[in-house]
């Protein structure tokens, strides 16, 4: 193993230690230590850094990715090499275009759905049809579906845990009865088909596994494609991912057909829907991405499955936050809550 290769070994361990991630670095870096073994560089330099990341890519926003890597990683090695050179920012492409996101409707809901019940074998069918629900109903984001175990869904309580999220953080998200019922089903077939699961995830495959991100995205293409939904220049890419981005929508929607006091929703998290958005405001679990989506109308789902935003108001304030106690002396009144 070479100098470079096991400062990298080194830097990678520390940093996860500290609690990052670390995705990109960790597949990106020993690219970067293979090159520069390759060419025979025994630091890194400006120069080779720069003409690793801009080694042909599908984007050219990878470029930037690339060197964001590379700049942590020589900042690092500096303290133990003077030799090192960072390479400087803002040398390559950083605005990454944003995908506008697609607003599913019912009817969009109701076919994926239907077109999820026709896929084999049936404990497969049942499987996508729950998770598509699931998504639609709660707003969870994909990984957090795929990561919930048996002991996260508490369908006595109608109660999903979502543990280590964005951030770090954990949450609780209220389910309605129907969300409820259609989980129960679906877990009671499951122990029917897989009656001693190795595994704690609540969604499993055929080899009673943790269902796989890339499979199930690959299989929601497929979905779309049958399904036929979307305006004609998607090409059958629309994403799963925007299923979260319709439940935000579609609250935002109902409330100001309720005539709420939306602002004043957003800023009460006993109100807000039950799972937070991507880069929300402080306090507010609508970002403004949301509000600015295009104001289509989407109805309530002809599904069995219901929003669970629609439980708002049905359980006291302490039922997944605690009221903020009252104010100390001498400290500024407050309103808010305390997860």
């Amino acid at each position: 193993m070479s100098g470079l290769r096991q400062a990298l070994d080194d830097y990678l361990t520390v940093r996860r230690t500290l609690g990052f991630k670390l995705k990109n670095a960790s597949y990106l870096l020993p690219k970067l230590v293979t090159y520069a073994e390759q060419v025979g560089a025994s630091t890194i330099t400006s120069e080779l850094a720069l003409t690793w990341a801009r080694q042909p890519a599908e984007n050219p926003i990878q470029w930037s990715e690339r060197l964001k890597a590379v700049r942590g990683f020589a900042r690092h090695l500096q303290s133990l090499d003077p030799r090192t050179e960072v390479p400087p920012a803002y040398v390559a492409p950083t605005r990454r275009s944003r995908t506008a996101p697609y607003l599913y409707s019912a009817s969009d809901i109701d076919q994926l759905m239907d077109a999820a019940r026709l896929l084999r074998p049936p404990f497969r069918a049942v499987t996508y049809e729950t998770l598509i629900g699931l998504l639609a109903c709660t707003g969870l984001r994909v990984s957090e579906a795929i990561r919930l175990d048996r002991d996260d869904v508490d369908c006595e309580n109608g109660v999903l845990i979502v543990r280590t999220s964005k951030f770090g953080k954990s949450r609780g998200v209220a389910l309605h009865p129907s969300a409820t019922a259609a989980l129960q089903t679906y877990a009671r077939l499951r122990d029917q088909l897989h009656p001693c699961l190795a595994t704690p995830s609540f969604f499993v495959n055929m080899r009673a596994t943790r269902l796989a991100y890339r499979t199930v995205n690959c299989t929601f293409v497929g979905l779309v494609k049958q399904a036929k939904i979307g305006p004609p220049v998607t090409n059958g890419h629309l994403r799963l991912h925007d299923l979260r981005h319709s439940f935000a929508v579609r609250t935002l929607l109902q409330w100001y057909r309720a005539g709420s006091d939306v602002q004043a929703k957003l800023s009460c998290r006993c109100c807000q829907p039950t799972s937070g958005t991507s880069t929300p405001s402080p306090r507010t679990g609508i970002s403004q991405r949301h509000q600015n989506c295009s104001p289509k109308p989407v109805l309530a789902s002809k599904t069995r499955w219901r929003c669970s935003h629609e439980l708002v108001g049905s359980h006291p304030p302490s039922f997944l936050y605690r009221p903020a106690r009252q104010t100390a002396s001498g400290q500024p009144i407050h309103s808010g809550s305390l997860p």
